[in-house]
């Protein structure tokens, strides 16, 4: 990484670390020369993103650098390299290249990963700024096309529920306790327009 002189002691601020679902968006979309800033605090702070920064630099896609702050401590911030920027993007690299599908996406991979109930498609449709839940609702099923997510509908007392599995992880958002009830739940490989 490039630097210079050591960090002064103190630091004011907010310490803060990008995900490294954010990283990954970024460079998916980055031009060749942009800068993403990932984390700032009195010494890098190590975790999933910074293993990631260094997978990325492994792959020729970023290099790292770090800055000092004004308020002590370090910016520790990558520059996107023109490897890969030309390639013809894949169907689901274009999906995902579009704002609101790509933060639809790293929705639902957030909830399946903290294995949380999948979000509704109100809720989708206001965290990507859409107007109506019809906007989340053909993004989803644009997702599912593209093999990125499977969707599937648990019914508990009649009610439906979306459980989303992210295809890369494997992970699922939680589904309905069926236990509760004492019965086994329903299952429907439908493109999920359930909403609680």
């Amino acid at each position: 990484m490039a630097g210079g002189q050591a960090a002064r002691p103190h630091f004011t601020g907010m310490q803060s670390v990008a995900t490294a679902d954010d990283l990954d968006a970024w460079v998916r979309r980055a031009n060749a020369g942009e800068q993403f800033t990932y984390c700032e605090a009195p010494e890098l702070i190590r975790g999933e993103t910074s293993m990631r920064v260094t997978a990325l630099e492994r792959e020729g896609l970023v290099r790292p650098h770090r800055a000092r702050r004004e308020g002590g401590g370090w910016t520790f911030f990558v520059v996107r390299t023109a490897r890969g920027c030309k390639r013809e993007a894949s169907p689901a690299d274009k999906a995902l290249s579009e704002g609101a599908t790509d933060l639809i996406f790293r929705a639902l991979k957030r909830a399946a990963n903290m294995g949380q109930p999948c979000p509704t498609d109100a809720d989708l449709a206001r965290g990507a700024g859409l107007v109506r839940r019809q906007d989340a609702a053909w993004r989803i099923r644009r997702l599912i096309d593209l093999k990125l997510i499977a969707s599937e509908v648990e019914y508990r007392a009649g009610v439906p529920f979306r459980v989303v599995t992210i295809a890369e992880s494997g992970k699922s958002t939680l589904r309905p306790s069926a236990t509760a009830l004492g019965r086994t739940p329903t299952l429907s490989r439908s493109g999920g327009k359930a909403e609680r």
